[in-house]
């Protein structure tokens, strides 16, 4: 193997342990075909490196090859389960790359071999290849030119004395002088009219170098042979490295060869022999992770249980986490596992399975076998654990355990006297339950009931989903709509909502509005309690998405820049409809407004001109505060003053027109006259548009 081919493996060869290499810990795994990934490039010249990355190419080269159209390649620096490192050999053609590996053709892979440019220097050979400076170095090659004129040769950054240093050039031969100040081990190019030849290896006599480490691949504590020259007839101050750590215990140490025992906290690395303060090349070496013992089986309590029951195997060697160990019954595999240490495993016994052996396999080895008896099932239903010890209403929760049917038909889970929909139940299977949590359920006994038996219990803690917002049930219901005296905000019509919905109680506040949009302060009156405003409506969209996202629901809104589209379906937050907002606000009235203007809501007659604090006044008759006065409320329709007019008697849960060019805003504002705080009173502004006296209050379906 030349210079020039080891020293770049051993770059090539660090990156590879580094990354690409790893060991098959698994004895029992089966043994596949070889797979080339990729090459780290699928062109080059005769006697150029390439990376081949893959699988199942085996952890050592044995009788394995690469091939490259039929040619073999000799020189194979690295070889290990994922990776490759091979140089071109001079045989090569264009065309297909396989890996063989006892006996069998991984895929082919397509590889173009580079011609040389024929008018660029280049070197053929150099002889010597090791030597010292001073000495004579002939170079043999094309295209260095008639005359040396401006070209030179570079050693490693070190020139020949331009007076003495060149004792003659032509076009295929050029002898030069080595220059003096050459120190370290490195390559020389020619340089001729502007352009770089190919650069070929040289060797400093005097400077470490490594030939060869054997073995290639050791663990921590093992003795390794380094085989080279220049390391010294005897040690010295000289040391081996391990990339950061000095070796401390040497067998041996000459000239030529050095044997050192891998020092403590080496991981993969390269390693390098240091002499005098001189550096050697560096040589990949492969850490291998250190020999562990098979697990083993102590003991299992309790010595006999049903499928379903939960053991716990004490022992040694298990590993400390599960990964990819599991545990056999008798061959059958358990599926659930409560905890995994390295002395104990709690697992549950597998449907299925019989009486026998119980074995453990973790870090790819198997454990000795104890027997253990499975007792005759019990055919009632019976919870082994819940997926979660506290949730809250409306999430989805697992149950999990045994005879519980393949389908639900008539059974059904019980939440402490609280009995779900058919609606809310996700899927139901003998051994586990998807169901949402349902309306009115209190923590406490969780049950199953099968065929009018009932399972074991597990206590369930119902917590209180945090939304952020306040939010007050709305229920669905009819109302007169519209004003039956002002043109612009009629005509008055019944108008029929029929779906429960939740609204926010006050105005979205300043505080909530930084909270959900990373700390944004777009409002005017800088106050935390006070409502957010100077906000457009896509940005109150944008709001409506984010708190939704935030909180665990369905965002509503699909945005794409000015198009947007709502999901009536979706869980989360969103603005309301105009109609949502007018059945709200009146809470059952049919005056002008919800109750007595300057008792409940902030006008241009009693504010001082000046946005307030959420919440000072009183709330209308459902609870609600600030829905007229304060400031302005976004709603979803486009604003259309004849809308309500072609509409139908009644008007069922409308949505407004389709286009237009404002977006409703409702309940007038702080700076507005107490008229266009009237429950009826219609008003619209420009989606992009933002002022001191515009925010929002959400709604989400129940």
């Amino acid at each position: 193997m030349n210079f020039r081919f080891f020293l770049f493996l051993i770059f090539s060869g660090i990156i590879l342990l580094s990354g690409g290499c790893g060991s098959n810990n698994n004895p029992t795994a089966p043994i596949e075909d070889p797979a080339i990934n990729s090459l780290s490039k699928n062109h080059g010249e005769i006697g150029s490196i390439i990376n081949i990355y893959g699988k199942n190419f085996g952890g050592s080269q044995g009788s394995g090859y690469v091939e490259f159209t039929g040619a073999k390649a000799t020189e194979i620096s690295l070889w290990c389960d994922t990776a490759i490192t091979v140089k071109v050999p001079v045989n090569a053609k264009t065309g297909k790359l396989l890996v063989n590996v006892n006996g069998k053709n991984s895929n082919q892979v397509d590889f173009t071999i580079d011609s040389v440019a024929s008018s660029d220097p280049y070197i053929e050979s150099i002889s010597p290849s090791t030597f010292s400076p001073g000495a004579e170095l002939t170079i043999i090659g094309r295209n260095f030119g008639a005359g040396k004129n401006a070209s030179y040769i570079d050693f490693s950054g070190a020139r020949p004395d331009e007076q003495t240093g060149y004792k003659s050039w032509s076009d295929i031969k050029i002898i030069v002088i080595i220059p003096s100040n050459i120190t370290t081990n490195g390559q020389l190019y020619v340089f001729v009219n502007g352009i770089s030849s190919n650069k070929v290896d040289y060797i400093v006599k005097g400077i470490p170098y490594i030939n060869k480490i054997t073995p290639d691949s050791a663990r921590i504590g093992d003795v390794i042979t380094i085989n080279g020259n220049y390391f010294g007839d005897s040690q010295g101050s000289g040391y081996v490295n391990f990339a950061g750590f000095s070796g401390s215990n040497y067998s041996s140490w000459n000239n030529t060869q050095i044997k050192v025992t891998i020092p403590q906290n080496v991981t993969t690395c390269d390693i390098e022999v240091r002499v005098n303060g001189k550096k050697s090349n560096k040589v990949a070496l492969k850490i291998l992770p250190p020999i562990i013992p098979p697990p083993s089986i102590e003991s299992i309590t309790p010595q006999h249980a049903e499928a379903g029951d939960t053991v716990s195997i004490n022992g040694q060697n298990f590993s400390e986490i599960k990964d990819s160990g599991y545990v056999t019954f008798n061959g059958t595999k358990a599926i659930a596992y409560l905890s995994w240490t390295t002395t104990l495993i709690k697992t549950i016994v597998p449907q299925g399975a019989v009486s026998g052996p119980v074995k453990v396999y973790s870090n790819g080895q198997l454990s000795n076998s104890v027997n253990f008896t499975i007792d005759q099932a019990n055919t009632d239903p019976h919870i082994d654990y819940l997926d979660a010890s506290s949730s809250s209403v409306g999430q989805t929760i697992g149950i999990n355990g045994s005879n519980f049917g393949a389908s639900r038909d008539s059974s059904f889970v019980d939440f402490n006297g609280t009995i779900p929909e058919s609606t809310d139940y996700v899927s139901w299977s003998d051994t586990r339950i998807l169901v949402k949590i349902p309306n009115g359920a209190s923590s406490g006994p969780v049950k199953v009931v099968v065929n009018a038996v009932e399972s074991n219990s597990e206590n369930l803690t119902i917590t209180v989903q945090n939304y952020i917002i306040n939010c007050i049930l709305i229920k669905s219901g009819s109302f007169s709509m519209g004003s039956s005296t002002i043109d612009a905000d009629g005509p008055q019509h019944q108008a029929q909502i029929t779906h429960d919905f939740y609204m926010g109680k006050y105005e979205v506040s300043q505080l909530e509005w930084k909270t959900v949009m990373d700390g944004e302060e777009p409002s005017k009156t800088k106050d935390d309690k006070n409502p957010v405003e100077q906000i457009s409506w896509y940005k109150a969209l944008e709001f409506c998405n984010r708190l939704s996202s935030m909180v665990g629901l369905t965002p509503c809104y699909t945005i794409n820049g000015t198009n947007v589209t709502c999901n009536w379906d979706a869980n989360g937050f969103r603005l309301p409809t105009e109609a949502e907002w007018e059945y709200a606000c009146r809470a059952g009235t049919t005056g002008s407004y919800a109750g007595n203007i300057d008792d409940i809501g902030w006008t241009g007659d009693n504010s001082g001109y000046s946005v307030h604090n959420v919440g000072l006044k009183q709330p209308n008759g459902w609870g609600i505060y600030d829905i007229e006065g304060n400031v302005l409320e976004w709603c979803w329709d486009w604003y259309d003053p004849d809308y309500y007019k072609t509409r139908p008697n009644p008007d069922i849960d409308p949505e407004g027109p389709s286009s237009a060019a404002e977006k409703v805003v409702r309940g007038g504002s702080f700076k507005d006259p107490q008229a266009n705080a009237a429950s009826a009173h219609r008003d619209g502004r420009n989606p992009d548009f933002f002022d001191d006296n515009i925010g929002l209050r959400v709604v989400r379906k129940k």
